[in-house]
């Protein structure tokens, strides 16, 4: 039964293979294949139903009665990858780090001990400890590792190094990794090269960082009427939103328009990376898995207060942060009738949220309106340790934001026409002077991709501009 759901669940007919797993947990519980159904089970119900109660049961079951057999470390593995995608406090983040740790320590031999040494290198270099990040990939890259770990633990050491301000020691690393495959260098290896190379040797050898991509020909056969967000997924399809005609349009890699989907009221919309699609209507906000959301939470008596939000934002496990005021309040996928634990109130400033933005490594990020600041907060709602370097009066109009793989943040600053590149750290790296790239154009959004190309929403012009 479980070579046969793993045969169904490989054509893509999901409810057989979940039948045939769940046949042997109920029916034959101390099969040699039982602990092998429930991770199955968990990885469906993670990767397929974005159900993370339903996966964390899976792979708990394998620890409470198959502590002993060969899938116990991919269960470990597997609970600390969800704490640390998606937990919100610290004890969710120190639960990670001890899962990612049981794995090499408990089962060093195990197939998962590299791929847990690397997922708690990235823990710890969002935490700034960097020199603890790099020993766990090097711990990683002594294991035997399939191509894609293998490619993972050096992107890992290479984010290490630029996270610790170290560029010439991450570009020794990739050039390293190249050396020693010469011939299977894949493109997240291509894009760190790109992003180190761009930043450390072209801006000193060149005037210009970026140069526009003739190749790259932005067509609509619409009249634009306010296009103001833009979003760039991870198959490099590109979305404008455009709250003027409520739209939202689709373009590929090269600008070409593929389609057009209409929303009756449209007020603002989020694109996950994956494709989700988040978006308010008429102050209702709709989720991808769960149609329209009455958002809210409960108050002193049990009382439920409605919240309707100004501006949105979710990622691929369906965790959705909603914004009125200078108020944000983070819930969890399908629960609406009370707030999650994770609530951000910026009280000290008489302002009102601008934009929210969760960037690759789970954090949030907010632009203010009339305050010209940004500010970023762990998932927890503590600021984020690259927070003290990212200054108020760097900015004047900060309006789009966007990361390329190896973390640098970008800011464009729509009144100074600018965009400010941050190291992974927080430091300030250079400031781009779009107007010299694109002339006397209407800034309204910025995408970045994982080379740290940059894609410009123009206001004016109701186009969108590549650079390379």
């Amino acid at each position: 039964y479980y070579l046969s759901g793993k045969m169904f669940f490989e054509r893509g007919d999901y409810e057989q293979a979940v039948n045939d797993w769940k046949f042997i947990i109920e029916n034959t519980p101390s099969s040699e294949y039982a602990d092998d159904a429930l991770i199955a089970l968990g990885e469906y119900a993670l990767s397929v139903e974005k159900d993370l109660k339903k996966a964390i049961d899976y792979f708990q079951k394998v620890l409470d009665n198959y502590a002993t057999r060969d899938k116990a470390p991919a269960a470990f593995y597997y609970l600390g990858k969800i704490k640390a995608k998606y937990g919100i406090n610290q004890k969710d983040f120190d639960d990670a780090i001890a899962n990612f740790e049981r794995v090499f320590l408990i089962h060093p031999k195990s197939e998962w001990a590299g791929p847990a040494s690397i997922s708690a290198a990235e823990l710890y270099s969002l935490e700034g400890d960097t020199t603890r990040a790099r020993a766990y990939c090097n711990r990683a890259l002594r294991r035997r590792l399939s191509k894609e770990y293998n490619e993972l633990a050096w992107i890992c050491i290479v984010r290490a190094w630029a996270m610790a301000d170290h560029p010439q020691r991450a570009l020794d690393a990739v050039h390293l990794y190249q050396l020693k495959h010469p011939f299977t260098s894949t493109n997240d290896i291509v894009y760190a090269a790109t992003v180190l190379y761009r930043h450390y040797i072209r801006s000193e050898t060149f005037h210009l960082p970026y140069y526009s991509d003739d190749a790259f020909k932005f067509s609509v056969p619409f009249n634009l009427k306010k296009p103001n967000r833009l979003y760039l997924t991870q198959e490099n399809n590109i979305f404008v939103i455009d709250v003027g005609r409520d739209w939202i349009l689709q373009f590929d890699s090269h600008g070409k328009f593929k389609e057009k989907r209409s929303i009756a009221n449209l007020d603002n919309a989020y694109i996950t990376p994956s494709n989700l699609l988040y978006y308010l209507a008429k102050g209702q906000a709709f989720h991808p898995r769960f149609g329209r959301q009455v958002l809210g939470y409960t108050v002193a008596g049990g009382k439920f207060q409605t919240f309707e939000p100004d501006e949105i934002a979710g990622d691929d496990a369906g965790f959705l942060w909603a914004a009125k005021n200078n108020r944000v309040l983070l819930y969890e996928p399908g629960v609406t009738n009370r707030m999650r634990r994770a609530e951000w109130r910026l009280a000290s400033q008489p302002d009102k949220i601008k934009r929210l933005e969760i960037d690759p490594f789970g954090r949030l990020w907010i632009l203010m309106k009339d305050y010209p600041y940004v500010r970023v907060f762990s998932r927890s709602g503590r600021l984020a340790p690259i927070q003290p370097r990212i200054q108020q009066k760097m900015f004047k109009d900060p309006i789009g934001i966007g990361w390329d793989i190896l973390g640098f943040t970008y800011v464009l600053d729509r009144k100074m026409k600018t965009i400010k590149v941050f190291k992974p750290n927080g430091q300030v790296l250079k400031t781009i002077d779009i107007s010299t790239l694109l002339g006397d154009i209407d800034a309204r959004d910025l995408e970045v991709g994982p080379d740290g190309s940059l894609y410009i929403l123009d206001g004016k012009t109701k186009r969108v501009f590549h650079l390379i």
